[in-house]
Parts: structure tokens; sequence; C-alpha cells
């Protein structure tokens, strides 16, 4: 009986690989209308849209940081727990050494290790005068779709708390 289970979810799984991306074929009897397929392609490497090294310097935004950390553990179905770990190994420069020096009740909750993370690297004051300097000296560049524009600029307006109306 269990043979008979496992060839099933055998044959309605399936992997191939095409220059050098790996697609994954899954035929799903109990998501969603019978028959029902997902492909996810990866090509084995997600450091295009993998969280970057975060150093802690000035230039860097915390909340875009955090915003394409969360986005990336919830695609790669990473726990709390991971979360923390892989922060760690993201965390280089002084804000490795920030973390370092955390007391190691703040390090086992997830929670707690991205607000006090969120506190001590969020915009200095100088920063903050930056990017709202940046928002009104914002202009199209010819190549640059409105839509576009437009997003750079709500973008830029959100990270210095500038409300719409």
């Amino acid at each position: 009986m269990a043979d008979k289970a496992e060839a099933e979810a055998r044959s309605r799984t399936r992997t191939t690989t095409l220059s050098s991306a790996t697609t994954s074929t899954i035929t799903s009897l109990s998501a969603g209308p019978p028959g029902m397929t997902t492909v996810i392609v990866n090509g084995g490497d997600d450091s295009a849209f993998a969280p970057f090294l975060f150093w802690g310097t000035d230039s860097k935004d915390v909340d875009a940081w955090l915003l394409c950390f969360e986005k990336y553990a919830v695609y790669r179905g990473i726990s709390n727990a991971d979360k923390m770990r892989l922060m760690a190994v993201l965390l280089q420069g002084a804000a490795s050494d920030w973390y370092d020096n955390l007391d190691n009740g703040v390090k086992t909750d997830w929670t707690t290790l991205r607000n006090v993370f969120k506190l001590s690297f969020q915009d200095t004051k100088i920063l903050r005068w930056r990017k709202a300097s940046e928002l009104w000296q914002r202009v199209q560049v010819p190549s640059e779709s409105v839509d576009d524009y437009i997003a750079a600029v709500r973008k830029l307006a959100k990270s210095v708390r500038v409300v719409e109306e």
C-alpha cells in the first residue's frame, strides 16, 4: 500500500534540468481543480532576489532591507528560528559587530531581534534630511516612465515619512 502511494507521488512530481535551470512540475490532486499543475522555475541561484548583505552604514535603508529580507523568507518558507540565523550571516562590518554584542535573549526571539535591529539602524537625522532633499529635487529623467517616476517619488516620500496629503 505504501509503495503504491509513493509511486503516485513520484508520478505527480517531475524535475527536469534545462540550460542550468531546474524546473519542477507538481500536479496537485488536493489543491485546486483536479489535475492542476504548478510549475516552479529556479535557476538554482536566487542571488538576484535574495537579500543583500547589510553593513549598517548610513546610506542603507533599514526598512527596505527588512522588507526584502521578509519577502525572501516567505518565498523560501523560512521559519523565525532560521530567519535569525540567516540575518546573522547577512550582517557584515558594523552591523555584524552590533549583532555579536547583543544579549543572547534578543537573539532567541525573531520579533525582538527585528525590533531592536530597526531601532539600532533606523535613519539618522542627517540621512532623513538627505532623503527629503532628494525627494524635493527629484526630476523625471527622459528614459523613465511616468509610472516609474511616481513609484520612485512615493518610495522616497515613504522613507522620509511624508504623508500623501
